[in-house]
């Protein structure tokens, strides 16, 4: 995972440390091939049973449009001015989006008992009711050292901002005191992205995209991914799995 900054761990009002050089490329794996027939004897290797390669549907290349590498996060986030009035909110929010892997409407729908206890301490999992997930498919997640620093500096943000703690209150909030909408975080990231200059199309869901991948490259199961990302059919976790140069260089060394 990437790797937080003093700014989740102290009071630091800037974010320090250099960029991160690691970067991915976008391969996605194939769909799992059909059962042979009679018919398919004597075809070459290079073809799928009973039918040939198929090339990436649509979403799939959409979708590997928008994946963000470590070093693109992280220029979004030097992005963020953090004394602006809600720059700490914005650079928190991002964090939490990439550590946690959730949809941004789950992460809208957050409130405070969801993510902490009554003392401000972050929980070590969060559940996720089914009315905020898509489906309505409930789900419950660990949360990692740096997604608890984010909720517990999101929360001291709120409580020095005026803002309401309270159990039922939203864990991101605009500067009237409501949730922060779906569209209010996607203009959010979209106005970040082109302050970073970043070439890649960044969305809310990028962050999902680059949180899954990363799980999968460090050597999570898909089902394992696919539970953490709530997902109900296995093929479309499966669209989150990438491949790296070393990690494609050294595949190939296995058949030098």
């Amino acid at each position: 995972m990437l790797v937080a900054d003093n700014f989740l761990f102290c009071s630091c009002t800037r974010p320090r440390g250099s960029l991160m050089a690691e970067s991915s490329i976008a391969v996605t794996f194939s769909k799992r091939w059909p059962a042979a027939t009679p018919e398919d004897r004597g075809k070459p290797l290079t073809e799928a049973p009973h039918e040939a390669a198929r090339e990436p549907s649509n979403y799939q290349r959409r979708s590997l449009m928008f994946t963000l590498s470590k070093l693109e996060i992280r220029q979004l986030l030097s992005a963020i001015n953090l004394r602006s009035p809600f720059g700490q909110r914005d650079y928190l929010l991002v964090m939490f989006l990439y550590q946690t892997g959730l949809r941004v409407g789950e992460c809208s729908g957050l409130i405070t008992t969801h993510v902490a206890t009554r003392d401000g301490v972050a929980r070590q999992r969060l559940h996720l009711p089914a009315m905020i997930c898509k489906g309505s498919r409930g789900r419950v997640i660990a949360l990692n050292q740096t997604a608890r620093a984010c909720v517990e500096k999101l929360l001291a943000f709120n409580r020095a901002r005026g803002f309401s703690t309270a159990p039922a209150a939203p864990l991101l909030q605009h500067r009237k005191h409501g949730p922060l909408s779906v569209r209010s975080i996607q203009k959010l990231i979209k106005g970040y992205r082109e302050a970073a200059d970043l070439d890649v199309q960044a969305t809310p869901h990028s962050f999902r995209h680059a949180h899954a991948s990363e799980l999968l490259a460090a050597g999570a199961t898909v089902p394992a991914v696919q539970n953490r990302l709530g997902h109900a059919s296995l093929a479309s976790t499966q669209v989150y799995c990438h491949v790296s140069d070393s990690q494609l260089d050294d595949t190939a060394a296995l058949i030098g």
